[in-house]
C-alpha cells in the first residue's frame, strides 16, 4: 500500500514580546554611541542601515570603530544576529546623521 497523504512539516512557533525601538541618528561622525544599553532579557534585535551611501559599525561591550573588530553594516543592510549578545552594544559611522532603525526585544 503507497501511503500518499502529505508529510506534515514543524513549523516553529514565531517568537511573541514587546519591541523596543532603539532608532536614531549618529550625532557625530567618528564617535561612538550607545544603541542598546546591556540587557540580559533581550531575545531579539535587528538594526537597518537606512542611508543608501554611510556605513555603520557595531560593537559589543565597548567602544565601536570604524573597522575590525567592529561588524560593518552597509548602506540599506539589515543586520539581525543568531546569536543574542546580553552586553550592550555601541555604534559608529565616518558620517554625521547617519539614519538607522532599530529594534529589541
Amino acid at each position: 500500500m503507497v501511503n500518499i497523504r502529505p508529510k506534515l512539516h514543524h513549523i516553529a512557533s514565531p517568537a511573541v514580546g514587546v519591541l523596543d525601538d532603539r532608532s536614531g541618528t549618529i550625532a557625530t561622525a567618528n564617535t561612538s554611541q550607545l544603541l542598546m544599553a546591556a540587557n540580559t532579557e533581550r531575545v531579539y534585535w535587528s538594526l537597518q542601515n537606512q542611508s543608501e551611501t554611510a556605513d555603520l559599525w557595531i560593537q559589543y561591550n565597548g567602544a565601536a570603530e570604524v573597522g575590525q573588530p567592529s561588524v560593518r553594516v552597509g548602506p540599506l543592510e539589515t543586520f539581525t544576529p543568531s546569536f543574542i549578545d546580553y552586553r550592550e552594544v555601541q555604534i559608529i559611522s565616518d558620517t554625521a546623521a547617519v539614519p538607522f532603525t532599530c529594534k529589541e526585544g
